[in-house]
């Protein structure tokens, strides 16, 4: 039995590692960005119409109280009754039994329809973003190894402080008019971006302050 032999990454392999992730998250980014124009498309020309809750159905039981979505059956253009099976669960329900839903529908395909609300509408462009900023962080990270010195913490802070800005972004954007009406995200968004930069500040200045002091012999 020969034994075994201790592999050690040195810098340059970091960028094996790395890139892969890179490339990952970039094709995300386009998928994102191509979920965000097909829905807007999809928006322009959809004809808006009315539905009718016709039932809670339970997602997950296990949970108190159990997270539920909402069926809902509409009327086309043509007359032809319409179900829609949410596909976004939630605990406390949005709608309620009896409850009318604004809709939206191509008229080449009714089926389709989604509730007119940005959260139904953009989700895929939730999943496709959420995919983009995990690969996109371990490649950052991966790669801010590769940078890592030992009298310097900047790489980490970037990588740290970039991340909470980022978040704070997203929630700022699912805040916003544009967006949503939900305040809650604004609130949790500013404190975020800011924590961020004070981070990336903070690990500048001691950064600074420890190249400019004199060497002791």
């Amino acid at each position: 039995m020969y034994p075994l032999k201790t592999i050690k990454v040195g810098k340059k392999n970091y960028l094996l590692f790395g890139i892969p992730f890179l490339i990952l998250g970039c094709l995300f980014i386009y998928f994102s960005i191509n979920s965000f124009i097909a829905t807007k498309k999809f928006i322009n020309r959809a004809i808006h119409t009315t539905g009718t809750v016709i039932d809670l159905e339970v997602c997950k039981s296990e949970k108190s109280p159990p997270t539920v979505r909402p069926i809902i059956v509409f009327t086309d253009i043509n007359g032809k009754f319409i179900r829609l099976d949410s596909l976004i669960c939630e605990s406390p329900p949005r709608f309620a039994l009896g409850e009318t839903a604004d809709l939206l529908y191509v008229l080449n395909n009714p089926s389709k329809a989604l509730v007119n609300k940005n959260d139904y509408l953009y989700l895929p462009t939730f999943i496709y973003g959420f995919f983009t900023y995990v690969f996109l962080f371990f490649a950052f990270f991966i790669l801010g190894l590769r940078g890592k010195s030992s009298t310097s913490g900047m790489p980490a802070a970037i990588i740290i402080g970039g991340n909470f800005i980022l978040y704070g972004l997203v929630f700022l954007f699912m805040g916003s008019p544009l967006f949503s009406d939900r305040v809650i995200f604004t609130i949790l968004g500013i404190p975020f971006v800011l924590f961020g930069i004070t981070i990336i500040v903070w690990e500048k200045y001691k950064s600074s302050r420890n190249y400019n002091q004199p060497v002791k012999k």
